[in-house]
């Protein structure tokens, strides 16, 4: 990207990449206001405002609670911004991050314009979020739920299976 570009982003926004996605339609690399973003056709995928709301859950927690987190699981990776949220603006540096994506394409994205799999103590796995909740026997300090497809979360979100699920893979004390 060039300074021009960066420059003409904040007037509006430049499209740098796009592809289709069988899982989640067109998806875009854009660069807005200087830095680059995911979206599909209808929401943010990663970085931009998604990032603003996610960090602003995480001030929610116990600062010192979400500092001893040592295991992370994150449901729904897209572009990756938790990862970079939860190294860099909360120092997990040495935690553990599991990071479950089913969409491979947006994973390619993530990796090819944010390094996504190049972060330190960094997990990912192509899978369906709900199958994995059901078969894997680890337990996480910190499991983050980030589940959707363009702007619809599926329904299994809504179902109290899957809160039972994720409830169980939450060590004692668990965020």
């Amino acid at each position: 990207m060039s300074f021009l570009q960066k420059i003409l982003s904040y007037l509006y926004p430049i499209i740098i990449h796009q592809i289709p996605s069988e899982r989640s339609g067109a998806l875009e690399v854009t660069l807005v206001n200087g830095k680059l973003v995911i979206d599909s056709k209808n929401a943010n995928y990663s970085y931009g405002s998604l990032q603003k709301v996610l960090k602003k859950g995480i001030l929610q927690f116990d600062r010192e609670k979400l500092q001893q987190c040592k295991e992370v699981l994150i449901l729904g990776v897209a572009g990756g911004s938790i990862i970079e949220t939860l190294q860099d603006d909360f120092k997990l540096t040495d935690a553990k991050i599991t990071g479950i994506e089913i969409d491979e394409d947006v994973l390619e994205l993530a990796k090819t314009y944010f390094n996504i799999d190049k972060k330190r103590n960094v997990n990912l796995i192509v899978a369906d979020a709900f199958e994995f909740i059901k078969t894997t026997n680890k337990t996480y300090d910190l499991i983050v739920i980030d589940i959707f497809n363009d702007s619809e979360m599926p329904k299994q979100v809504f179902e109290n299976y899957f809160w039972s699920e994720v409830y169980n893979l939450l060590n004692l004390n668990g965020l």
